[in-house]
């Protein structure tokens, strides 16, 4: 048996849906929510700074402008967030 290698191609399209991604400032996070807001989900990009999520959502806009993505403070380490 042979294995197939996944990859984003094989993600359905995501029209309708949103996606609340953590990290989303950078590293997997970051391609995660890169990849779903190409594929029409609208993406919520959860970040502890500000600046790095309004970097990661300027690099997303780069490759698709019609993104529907935007930031929200998030910090996992505090209940009040």
């Amino acid at each position: 048996m042979t294995q197939s290698k996944w990859d984003s191609a094989q993600i359905a399209d995501q029209s309708d849906r949103v996606a609340i991604v953590t990290g989303a400032g950078s590293g997997i996070g970051f391609e995660t929510a890169r990849v779903l807001a190409a594929k029409h989900a609208h993406v919520i990009l959860a970040v502890r700074n500000q600046q790095k999520g309004d970097q990661a959502i300027h690099k997303i806009k780069q490759q698709n402008k019609n993104a529907s993505v935007n930031v929200m403070l998030l910090d996992l380490a505090s209940l009040k967030s």
